[in-house]
């Protein structure tokens, strides 16, 4: 990965055949933005995630911890707070009452309650028919 100046702009890029050629595209759409070659400036980035004291690198995780376990068991992460309050939401619903479910941002606990165990139920009342 490499941060490509082109006219000006710059753009987070990797190198993707494109036709005959090769270009320095971007996005999980591969979209060019410039031919290799033709860009003003490249700048090596450093290939490591910045992480948090989990050493994870999403801001914002959701764990689950059943009462036998010990410790949380990290479900997913995530980077925006919205995604995040909407994944414990769903999350709440699917776990079993006896399951503990945890919105964390960092090490502050943002949300925490018990599952609810009513997944099929809660799907059926939010859907549109």
């Amino acid at each position: 990965m490499r941060l490509v100046r082109f006219k000006g702009r710059y753009q987070v890029c990797s190198i993707t055949r494109f036709g005959p050629h090769r270009a320095w595209t971007f996005g999980s759409y591969h979209e060019v933005f410039c031919r290799v070659g033709e860009e003003e400036a490249t700048f090596e980035l450093d290939e490591k995630m910045p992480t948090n004291f989990f050493n994870d690198p999403f801001p914002f995780a959701v764990d689950r911890q059943s009462q036998w376990q010990e410790k949380a068991e990290k479900v997913g992460g995530m980077i925006n707070s919205s995604a995040a309050n909407a994944a414990y939401e769903v999350m709440q619903h699917h776990e079993p009452k006896t399951t503990i479910v945890r919105l964390r941002h960092g090490s502050r606990i943002i949300r925490e309650d018990q599952g609810l165990g009513d997944f099929i139920e809660w799907i059926t009342q939010r859907s549109v028919i």
